[in-house]
């Protein structure tokens, strides 16, 4: 029954795919002029195809599906003035490399929507995974530089805003490789959508790279695959952006570190020696070439000690976290027992060192299995919360949780160091139940931990069930 659902939904994915390599195809075998310009603007179909899939399936977050279809229609503008210049006779130099522009934009839209799908969950750990892409793509701009533009600076017959541009393309696409292999943790990578679009982000990746390798061909068989390979990424997002399961693509929520810290740092390490790689092993090159690598290098220690920052301070909020969970109770924020035991020695010591004395005000909630039976848990952690806090002394005291039963230690003053018990009732009408609670409160000395001279066995402190004989509050 499974795979009979899956089927369609994959095979609409495979055609929009099949549908754009057509179209690619066609591209390759076109003749010159506005047919072959129509034929490559094709691409502008899987936006189309996004928005679709975005108002059919009604994703959360949308965004990111958003931010995708504004990369691929940015990427689909620039090859339209990239193609249709010539054939309006005009000068690629005159429009200030609109072209350029129009595919720069179009990265960090990319960048963008793959961040989205991380979720709000853990904003400060996803946003490191952003600073380590920002790092390594840093770190490989000068590589790309120094060993491709440099030479062909000389005699490619390109100047330095031709070659840019083209340098910046495949650092970038690391940046969103990255964001997205984060993005797959967890079973996220088994789901049909990341896998279209992972691959697009690849293939972007190895066109981008290519086009920069080869020193950006303008005609010829490599760039037209170079240019179906572009068209095929854009096939992919949309082919991610038509499948069902395209509303679910959203990153697990993660507790703890990555599993890859380690090497994300040893990544780290390698990006902040590439300065000094590159002086020491080209030092010929590299010396025209000072000023761009100690800026990338200031750039990198800069962002390396910022990304550590961020790094300590969840770090710090961790352990606050874990200390809090571990000394107080998770229903109604209470201290717990070991909590009590902490304050407990130190009002002892307190009162030791200023010939003072110390008591435990005990709270017992009687029959608080009907307020959890009639009203619910909720109204129970109400009821206790409400209770604890109703115990609050003139000295501000530690309220404590220890099972339901609620204590408070208070320091006591030289008018209330005799002995002194009181019994309350509280009472309240709901619709579900009449008596809610019956709170009994009973203050016990802690600094001697023994009983009084001359009390009964069966005196407060010893049991609170014989709390049922004492006299109302306001009797002598």
């Amino acid at each position: 029954m499974r795979s009979g659902k899956a089927l369609p939904a994959i095979w609409r994915s495979l055609a929009v795919i099949a549908v754009v390599l057509v179209v690619g195809v066609l591209y390759t075998t076109r003749p010159t002029g506005w047919q072959s310009v129509l034929l490559y603007e094709s691409g502008a179909f899987c936006t189309v195809l996004i928005l679709v899939g975005v108002r059919v399936y009604r994703p959360r977050p949308a965004a990111p599906w958003m931010f995708l279809a504004l990369g691929i229609g940015l990427s689909v503008a620039g090859d339209f003035v990239y193609d249709a210049l010539p054939l309006l006779s005009l000068d690629y130099h005159g429009f200030g490399h609109l072209y350029d522009v129009l595919y720069l934009a179009s990265y960090p839209a990319y960048v963008l929507a793959a961040f989205g799908f991380l979720g709000t969950q853990a904003r400060r750990r996803d946003v490191t995974v952003l600073i380590d892409g920002v790092i390594y793509a840093l770190a490989g701009w000068p590589v790309l530089w120094l060993l491709l533009v440099y030479p062909q600076l000389a005699t490619g017959g390109l100047t330095i805003w031709d070659w840019a541009p083209t340098v910046l393309y495949p650092p970038l696409d690391v940046i969103a490789l990255i964001v997205w292999w984060r993005v797959g943790r967890g079973d996220v990578r088994q789901s049909a959508p990341w896998r279209f679009t992972a691959g697009a982000f690849l293939l972007m990746f190895a066109a981008d790279l290519a086009y920069a390798l080869t020193a950006m061909p303008d005609g010829g068989a490599l760039s037209d695959v170079l240019n179906v390979g572009w068209l095929m990424s854009y096939a992919l997002f949309a082919a991610g952006a038509v499948h069902p399961l395209m509303r679910h693509l959203i990153a697990v929520p993660s507790s703890g570190a990555p599993q890859s810290e380690h090497v994300r740092v040893v990544g780290i390490g390698v990006a902040l020696a590439t300065p000094i790689a590159l002086i020491a092993l080209l030092p010929n090159d590299a010396r025209h070439l000072m000023v761009m690598i100690t800026i990338v290098a200031l750039a990198l220690v800069v962002i390396a000690i910022a990304r550590f920052a961020l790094t300590l301070a969840r770090h710090r909020d961790a352990e606050a976290t874990f200390a809090y969970g571990a000394t107080h109770d998770p229903l109604t924020g209470l201290a717990n027992r070991a909590e009590l035991l902490v304050q407990l020695e130190a009002a002892t010591r307190r009162s030791a060192r200023r010939r003072d004395s110390c008591a435990v005000l005990f709270v017992d909630l009687d029959d608080f299995k009907i307020v959890n039976d009639s009203l619910g848990h909720s109204a129970g952690v109400t009821s206790s919360s409400w209770c604890s806090k109703a115990s609050t002394v003139p000295s501000p005291p530690s309220r404590l949780r220890i099972g339901w039963p609620t204590c408070s230690t208070h320091r006591s003053s030289s008018a209330t160091r005799s002995w002194r018990w009181r019994r309350a009732s509280a009472w309240s009408s709901t619709r579900s139940a009449r008596k809610v609670t019956s709170n009994r409160f009973c203050a016990m000395r802690t600094s001697r931990c023994t009983r009084p001279k001359g009390r009964p066995r069966d005196a407060p402190g010893s049991s609170n069930r014989t709390f049922a004989n004492a006299p109302p509050i306001g009797s002598n």
